[in-house]
């Protein structure tokens, strides 16, 4: 079985921000396993991306990196727990937090949920009790979702690539994606970039003070196989994970 390696970097730091992107090794902030989870075998399939994880994160301390949040990002939290009851659900959800070791399982809560508000609160509030982390995933796709933001107990938005494209070359997504940056910070939330695939893109959420940024610009979603290669500065060209299927993980 395959996972799928995300190197999820901070935009932040002086030397990943206006800078060639092989300029200086980047400050990872996380390495994240994108699994799509499947109810007959979710169990198997937690416990290898955990021994994944823990594996690149050994990789990068042998090289010298800080320590490494490792965490697992699913499906959709709504297609998650599709047919099942809030007991089922609750039940699911605390076995999958159990097994990635209380340090790394963050359930994605897709612009869909958004327009649910009432039950997805409930829900979502009875996450957070458990003490799982939520994101906001393709954050901006529905615009009035921003007015929903504050009502929802989630720890982070991932801004979507939509307005990520261009940030830096064009003015037309900049008042959106500062947006979501300003109105997220001021609630307290980490912001991610999705798909930077440019320099300027990187560098403009760099000055919109976003945390952490994500893209081909950075690191294309790697085979774990292939993170020691990558790490050791060859590019890793077989076996790369396409675009669209790092958007299907």
């Amino acid at each position: 079985m395959k996972y799928l390696l995300a190197i999820v970097l901070s935009c932040a730091l002086a030397s990943t921000a206006h800078a060639a992107p092989d300029a200086a090794k980047p400050n990872v902030r996380a390495i994240t396993a994108f699994v799509r989870l499947d109810r007959a075998t979710y169990q198997k399939q937690i416990e290898e991306a955990m021994q994944v994880l823990n594996a690149a994160k050994a990789e990068f301390a042998k090289r010298g990196y800080e320590t490494q949040t490792v965490r697992i990002v699913t499906q959709p939290f709504a297609e998650l727990v599709k047919g099942l009851s809030d007991q089922q659900a609750l039940a699911f959800l605390r076995a999958l937090d159990d097994l990635s070791q209380k340090q790394g399982f963050m359930p994605n809560v897709g612009p869909a949920m958004m327009h649910d508000t009432d039950s997805a609160i409930a829900r979502l509030n009875e996450l957070k009790e458990m003490g799982i982390n939520l994101a906001v995933d393709d954050f901006g796709t529905g615009y009035s979702s921003l007015s929903r933001l504050h009502r929802l107990p989630v720890d982070a938005v991932k801004i979507d690539r939509s307005f990520v494209q261009g940030l830096g070359a064009s003015d037309n997504t900049a008042v959106i994606a500062k947006t979501i940056v300003t109105m997220a910070h001021s609630l307290g939330l980490k912001v991610t970039g999705e798909g930077v695939e440019q320099q300027c893109e990187l560098d403009a959420l760099a000055d919109y003070g976003c945390d952490e940024a994500q893209g081909f610009l950075l690191s294309a979603p790697l085979e774990a196989a292939l993170l020691s290669k990558f790490l050791d500065g060859s590019e890793p060209v077989e076996g790369a994970i396409s675009s669209a299927s790092a958007h299907g993980a």
